[in-house]
C-alpha cells in the first residue's frame, strides 16, 4: 500500500481496528495477485483446442436436400394457381356486389318522389272533388 498523510500513519499506529482491517485488505490483494499469476501461467502452457475442419455433407444428404427442394418447388407451383383463382373469385364477387349497389342507388335516384312519401301518398284516400284537370 502507498504512503499516507502523517495523520493517517499516526492513526494506523494508534488504532488496532484499522490496522487489522488494513492487514485483511493486504491479504486479499496478495491472494488476488497469486490467483492472477497462476491463471496466466496456466494459459501460457495450455494447448489450444483443435481447429475443426468444415465437414462436407455426404452424398446421401445432398440428394435428399435436392429432392426436398424439388418437392417444395412443385408444391408451390401447384398452390399458386389455386390461390390466384381464389383471389380472382373474390374480386368478381366484390364487383358484382358493387354493381348491385350502384343499381339500387340508380333506382332510388330515378324515383319521382322518395319511397317513404310514396307509401304515405298511397295510403291517402282519393279526393274526388279535385280532378287532374284542376291541378293543371
Amino acid at each position: 500500500m502507498g504512503e499516507g498523510a502523517p495523520a493517517e500513519i499516526q492513526h494506523l499506529a494508534d488504532c488496532e481496528t484499522c490496522r487489522a482491517e488494513r492487514g485483511r485488505l493486504e491479504e486479499a490483494f496478495a491472494a488476488f495477485r497469486v490467483s492472477v499469476h497462476e491463471w496466466t501461467d496456466h494459459e501460457r502452457t495450455s494447448v489450444a483446442p483443435p481447429v475443426l475442419e468444415p465437414a462436407i455433407a455426404p452424398r446421401l444428404y445432398v440428394g435428399s436436400a435436392l429432392r426436398w427442394s424439388l418437392l417444395s418447388a412443385a408444391l408451390a407451383m401447384a398452390i399458386i394457381p389455386v390461390y390466384r383463382n381464389a383471389v380472382e373469385q373474390q374480386r368478381q364477387a366484390r364487383a358484382e356486389e358493387d354493381a348491385h349497389l350502384l343499381e339500387q342507388v340508380s333506382d332510388q335516384l330515378s324515383r319521382s318522389m322518395p319511397r317513404s312519401i310514396e307509401l304515405l301518398v298511397n295510403l291517402l284516400p282519393e279526393d274526388k272533388s279535385t280532378s287532374e284537370a284542376d291541378i293543371r
